[in-house]
């Protein structure tokens, strides 16, 4: 089964996304979690197969995911962020 770690500060939204995928394809296993922590606590334990990361996470910058493929929902870019 294909797992899906959705990280979003945003409790609706998260909670939204989780929902609307795992309604969309049954076969996919998806957890959200809230803070940067809880990401890193996640993938220390069991790496899913794709990391949603929402930019408003603390810190998501400054930490190496490369180890699962992962997507970043951007809400609006500036210098700052390249």
């Amino acid at each position: 089964m294909n797992t899906i770690l959705i990280a979003d500060p945003h409790t609706l939204c998260r909670e939204a996304l989780c929902g609307y995928i795992a309604h969309t394809d049954q076969t996919l296993s998806v957890e959200g979690v809230g803070s940067i922590d809880h990401l890193k606590d996640r993938i220390r334990h069991a790496k899913p197969d794709l990391l949603v990361i929402d930019s408003d996470i603390s810190d998501w910058q400054t930490n190496d995911f490369s180890c699962v493929k992962t997507a970043v929902i951007v809400h609006a870019a500036n210098e700052s962020m390249l």
